[in-house]
């Protein structure tokens, strides 16, 4: 009970396995009741469907399918799929400067690892920087070597003017009104990898 029947397309009878691609899936019936014996009948609830074929949907083209490779593409001014696009067409194996990405003017083709070093792409950090804290000094360090754009120098909590500090090495800087005894110097920045 509850089997679902389709047309056999081999014996042109009724069979309870759906047929596979190619052949057409046409549901025929729904078994209600299994027959018991010579005394009674089955009961089938027929209704014929037919599967439909991918070209054979409304917003289909219809183009014909003649070569293998080719895929449905969706054209928004018609409103339709279409099978002109071939997968067999598009590029299979990367070709250096055919459609291809670059991080920084690197190259994502070859072998071996990218160069995350040069990519100048860093992890922020925010730290208090090595030098004396006298009203006199001016000089600090970090720990890491940085990506200049990104270094913020923070006194006491507030943001110091870039006028005010000189970048003097990738991992060192001056201010220019040296810090007073107790006061906060913090330095926010991306480490440079």
């Amino acid at each position: 009970v509850g089997d679902i029947l389709y047309f056999d397309n081999v014996t042109g009878g009724l069979t309870n396995v759906a047929p596979l691609a190619p052949n057409r899936k046409i549901v025929i019936a729904a078994v209600e009741k299994l027959a018991t014996g010579m005394a009674q009948n089955g009961v089938l609830l027929v209704r014929p469907t037919f599967g439909l074929k991918l070209k054979e949907l409304d917003d289909v083209n219809g183009t014909a399918l003649t070569t293998t490779g080719q895929i449905p593409s969706y054209n928004a001014s018609t409103g339709y799929f279409d099978f002109t696009e071939n997968i067999n067409n598009k590029q299979n194996t990367l070709v250096s400067g055919t459609n291809i990405k670059t991080i920084k003017g690197q190259s994502l083709l070859g072998s071996g690892n990218i160069d995350l070093g040069s990519l100048d792409i860093g992890f922020p950090i925010i730290e208090i920087p090595n030098g004396v804290i006298n009203g006199i000094n001016n000089s600090y360090t970090v720990d890491f070597s940085w990506i200049p754009e990104t270094v913020i120098v923070y006194r006491n909590g507030q943001k110091i003017h870039l006028s005010q500090v000189t970048l003097t090495t990738s991992s060192s800087f001056t201010l220019e009104d040296p810090p007073l005894t107790g006061d906060l110097i913090e330095v926010q920045y991306n480490k440079l990898i």
